[in-house]
């Protein structure tokens, strides 16, 4: 047993808000973090929820898998290669992981997203247990880079 650095797909969250927030703002905040398009979103004032389309998963984890491979190299971590192999196609069939990220909103609500993940692999051991940074800056940086595969758009990294 450990703690265990992983890059995973959201596959479903629930977002609270410390304050109330129209629909506009809600759909604002969370395409900042994730392409809303590629879930099924439900919204009240102070919380909302998305769940992915399970065809958005199948339709584009093999094309996700190898934009890393590209991104990573030859010399890559090869768990990747074997995650793919094992796992296969079907959101079901991956584990799973729950994470949380802490956002604020620009006019001061303090927002939580709480996070079912499916993991696309397991980097290695790490000593930390849990971190705060990290996962925000990789969410981020996927959901607004040039990258093809639209699940670029619900990436995180998590401890599990």
């Amino acid at each position: 047993m450990g703690s265990y650095y992983t890059i995973g797909v959201i596959s479903s969250l629930n977002a609270t808000s410390t304050g109330l927030l129209t629909r506009k703002e809600w759909v604002e905040i969370l395409n900042e973090r994730v392409d809303i398009q590629l879930f099924d979103l439900r919204i009240n004032r102070d919380e909302a929820e998305a769940f992915l389309r399970p065809d958005i998963f199948s339709e584009n984890i093999a094309d996700f898998y190898n934009v890393l491979r590209s991104i990573l190299g030859q010399e890559r971590n090869r768990n990747i290669d074997y995650y793919e192999k094992e796992y296969g196609t079907e959101l079901e069939d991956y584990q799973f992981a729950d994470t949380t990220l802490y956002l604020q909103h620009p006019k001061g609500d303090h927002i939580t997203l709480d996070m079912s993940i499916a993991l696309l692999f397991i980097e290695g051991k790490v000593l930390a247990e849990e971190f705060d940074t990290d996962p925000v800056l990789i969410n981020w940086l996927f959901r607004h880079s040039n990258i093809e595969s639209k699940l670029a758009g619900c990436v995180i990294s998590a401890i599990v």
